[in-house]
């Protein structure tokens, strides 16, 4: 790695004497700082590769020293060294601050020749980069307005949906295999359960017993290939025993991976009691 130039912030002299005889041996040219003050001026004046920066020096901190020295040139790799690491520091300094690592001391000196190393081969691609880096950012954030527009639409269109569902004065569910997918809220008000026991609950136990055959029938027959009405009646209980007759449309959709069915329920109560007193009259 000839040419290279490190820059070493440490307020212990004995570690950048370590550090500059392990440059040395690396073939890099380096500077040495005393603390952060002196790391970012070097940094404000001459060329830079790589700034190995303590976090506790005086005047000015390794963090600090890290933003500025990002503001100056983001293309700068930084490794922080410490010796009292907290797992959310290191969280923070390499997604937030954007240092290329953290090593602790004492220094394993082959994990710190291999750190090194990578992030000087990270700056010499930026670098050789330089010329077609304007117009790779252009593309990468045209590319990022794109998927934003996407996501967004995405999202819209969910919610339109969602609030088309929860605004029907029907009852919406979904059911797959022997339980309910999903419920709109008119399912909760209209059988007094709440959502977390519609889902518990196996689909069957929301009819009468009495409709219950006829009903898994059709069910049954909606979710293969066979040919069958999409309407059908029933009886639908409610949580304090009494029930509501409901029209049920239905039809085959996918949930998850799997087939499912969708329906669309609908409070035909009054119309029934209509429909039986007009029998009653009749006879």
């Amino acid at each position: 790695m000839p040419d290279e130039v490190v820059l070493i912030a440490d307020d212990d002299i004995q570690i950048r004497r370590m550090l500059s005889r392990f440059l040395e041996n690396e073939n890099c040219r380096f500077f040495e700082a005393s603390n952060g003050k002196e790391a970012v001026d070097i940094v404000r004046n001459h060329w830079v590769d790589l700034a190995i920066l303590d976090i506790v020096m005086p005047e000015m901190d390794g963090i600090e020293a890290l933003k500025q020295i990002k503001e100056i040139n983001r293309a700068i790799q930084v490794l922080i060294v410490t010796g009292h690491a907290e797992l959310e520091s290191v969280r923070q300094i390499i997604f937030d601050y954007g240092a290329f690592d953290y090593l602790l001391k004492p220094f394993d000196t082959g994990e710190l020749r291999l750190t090194i190393r990578r992030a000087l081969r990270e700056r010499e691609m930026v670098v050789r980069s330089d010329l077609l880096r304007e117009d790779l950012e252009n593309r990468i954030a045209e590319l990022e307005r794109d998927f934003k527009e996407k996501t967004f639409r995405l999202r819209e269109s969910q919610i339109k949906y969602r609030n088309i569902v929860e605004s029907s004065s029907d009852a919406i569910l979904i059911t797959q295999g022997s339980h309910v997918k999903f419920a709109n809220s008119v399912v909760m008000k209209s059988t007094g359960y709440p959502r977390e026991e519609i889902l518990k609950i196996p689909f069957n136990e929301f009819l009468h017993p009495e409709d219950r055959p006829r009903a898994l029938d059709g069910y049954g027959k909606r979710l293969g290939d066979e040919k069958r009405s999409s309407v059908s009646r029933f009886r639908l209980m409610k949580k304090d025993g009494s029930f509501l007759w409901v029209e049920d449309h239905a039809a085959k959709t996918l949930w998850g991976e799997g087939p499912a069915v969708l329906h669309v329920i609908r409070d035909i109560s009054e119309r029934m009691k209509n429909e039986e007193s007009l029998i009653i009259r009749r006879s």
